[in-house]
């Protein structure tokens, strides 16, 4: 493990590298969208899909999955 590692929780590590690069896929899927589909959306609404695609993960419990995966480890 990398050096932000020591000393913090395992399992806040893990569930921040899930939303960090969830948060990079939604992004990408955005530039595709603007370079093959040309539909410009404004910041806010970039934003808020990024937003609402975090509460369906969290209410999947895909957090919470993590959380328990780790905790065994």
């Amino acid at each position: 493990m990398g050096a932000r590692h020591i000393g913090q929780p395992i399992q806040m590590w893990k569930a921040f590298d899930t939303l960090f690069m969830m948060v990079c896929w939604l992004i990408w899927k955005e530039c595709n969208a603007r370079v093959f589909n040309q539909p410009y959306r404004t910041t806010d609404q970039i934003f808020n899909g990024i937003s609402e695609e975090i509460v369906i993960w969290k209410d999947a419990g895909i957090f919470q999955m993590l959380y328990r995966i780790s905790s065994r480890a």
